[in-house]
């Protein structure tokens, strides 16, 4: 038998009213997300928050992509970092991608 710990939700995926309703709900210590996040390598965890903030409401509401890219590479001169971390977005993208497409298919 595999003890399976009561499952957390997370506060990065709720909506604002679902944390309103139960803030007690969300617990960082304990959920899931924070501990598999804090677990990537780092230019993996960079990539991520990079994706996370490209992915946010504000940014799409106000088409905030290309300034967000842009203060984000600013400081790197040399294109190799950019070309990995723009191929780790690529990936990312592609995995949340796979994983809407199967949900959609178990679904409907």
């Amino acid at each position: 038998m595999v003890y399976r710990a009561p499952r957390v939700r997370c506060c990065k995926t709720a909506t604002d009213e679902e944390i309103a309703e139960d803030p007690d709900a969300y617990e960082c210590g304990r959920c899931e997300r924070t501990a598999q996040l804090e677990a990537l390598w780092p230019e993996n965890a960079e990539a991520w928050r990079l994706y996370q903030t490209l992915c946010g409401r504000t940014v799409k509401q106000l088409d905030l992509h290309q300034w967000v890219l842009h203060e984000w590479f600013r400081e790197e001169r040399d294109w190799q970092p950019r070309a990995l971390m723009l191929r780790r977005l690529d990936l990312i993208g592609a995995i949340i991608e796979q994983a809407h497409a199967g949900r959609e298919t178990a679904d409907g």
